[in-house]
């Protein structure tokens, strides 16, 4: 094998790698987060908004900017939710663990509040609080706040991913 080779080789194993690491951005493509609850609306940011604090809300799956995701992967099997539009991770505000406590976006920085793991029923569930992500009172409206509840075994709680 001649000295060109052996570098395309070694460069094509090492670009192969990189592609499988976990935490890296282009690990897999981005994806809308479709709600299963009757209503066609998927996840998305307020507005397309790149700013901290913008809220997470239900619209129809249109392939807007703010409407698209890919999954960050962690050590532990969580993964963090980032906006392809924004760089920024879904989280739940403050940190909380109650109901009804709404989802934005946020810098990511890697706390138990901005990670997620795939619950019963394809529900997303918060690593922090352990409550499933769903639009407010199952809503099919578009701009229904995104927030948590305790598993409730509805359809409202559970979610698709498409492209």
């Amino acid at each position: 094998m001649n000295r060109l080779s052996k570098v395309a080789s070694i460069a094509a194993a090492a670009g192969a790698v990189v592609v499988l690491l976990p935490g890296t951005s282009q690990a897999a493509p981005a994806f809308q987060l479709y709600n299963r609850n009757g209503g066609a609306k998927c996840l998305e940011i307020e507005n397309s908004s790149v700013s901290n604090g913008a809220r997470a809300q239900s619209w129809g799956c249109r392939g807007q900017a703010g409407a698209y995701w890919y999954m960050r992967t962690k050590s532990d099997g969580t993964f963090e939710l980032v906006n392809r539009n924004s760089g920024k991770c879904l989280e739940i505000e403050n940190s909380s663990k109650s109901n009804g406590a709404r989802a934005q976006q946020w810098e990511c920085v890697g706390n138990d509040t901005q990670r997620w793991y795939w619950g019963r029923s394809s529900s997303l569930v918060n690593a922090n609080s352990g409550k499933c992500l769903e639009f407010a009172d199952s809503s099919w409206s578009n701009g229904a706040r995104a927030q948590q509840w305790e598993y409730a075994y509805i359809d409202g709680q559970s979610w698709n991913q498409i492209a």
